[in-house]
């Protein structure tokens, strides 16, 4: 189970009622990413507790406690989980908001399957970083390509000629390939870190930095 332990052990008692957790307690925790439109995230793990907040779609996670028990969630069989988001709980910010979400609203890695079937041709957009053009097949194989790193901050790209490990130099660009990967409406640029998140037709990406944590691009 995802889990930090001596967190698990400070909510003891409490986490029904738990609203935030110590923001230097996430760290070293799974993440995932939100897959619904908007999740509710509730003061206890029940449908009839108070919403304390809304997660929109695309939104990193870190995964506190998973129950593990099968429960009835808006009609359909799931569980609860508590998760913190990167949003202050307090002016200081030294702890985060947290609350309970029904489990499968939440997109792990491990969740993700092949996407056999694509129908758009291409996707341009920004990582944080760089700006990047990406070509889709329909079978779901991607190729993208972007313009090598020459800024500040590119030292980790000076080795391979300021493209990253898993690229290679074509040209006046640096590209990389893969398959995409889909997990209800997110889809996953496998072995990239990138997520395209599928809302209202625009699709926008998010780039995973530590710990293997995501965080949405500009939009």
């Amino acid at each position: 189970m995802r889990r930090i332990g001596f967190l698990v052990m400070l909510l003891l008692g409490q986490a029904a009622h738990a609203a935030d957790v110590p923001r230097d307690a996430v760290g070293g925790v799974a993440w995932a990413v939100v897959a619904a439109s908007r999740l509710n995230a509730r003061e206890e793990p029940s449908t009839d507790a108070a919403v304390a907040f809304k997660i929109p779609r695309g939104t990193p996670v870190a995964v506190v406690e998973e129950l593990g028990q099968p429960a009835n969630i808006d009609g359909a069989e799931d569980s609860w989980t508590f998760v913190a988001v990167e949003q202050c709980a307090d002016d200081d910010c030294t702890r985060l908001r947290a609350g309970w979400v029904a489990d499968s609203w939440l997109a792990y890695q491990e969740r993700f399957e092949p996407l056999e079937e694509w129908r758009d041709g291409a996707i341009s957009g920004n990582d944080g970083e760089r700006d990047f053009s990406y070509r889709i097949g329909a079978d779901g194989s991607f190729e993208y390509a972007t313009p090598p790193c020459d800024g500040e901050g590119c030292e980790l790209f000076a080795p391979f000629d300021g493209c990253r490990e898993e690229e290679f130099r074509e040209g006046d660009e640096c590209v990389g390939r893969g398959d995409l990967y889909r997990y209800r409406s997110l889809v996953w640029a496998r072995g990239y870190g990138y997520l395209f998140v599928d809302g209202a037709g625009n699709l926008c990406s998010v780039h995973s930095e530590r710990d293997g944590a995501p965080r949405m691009c500009d939009r």
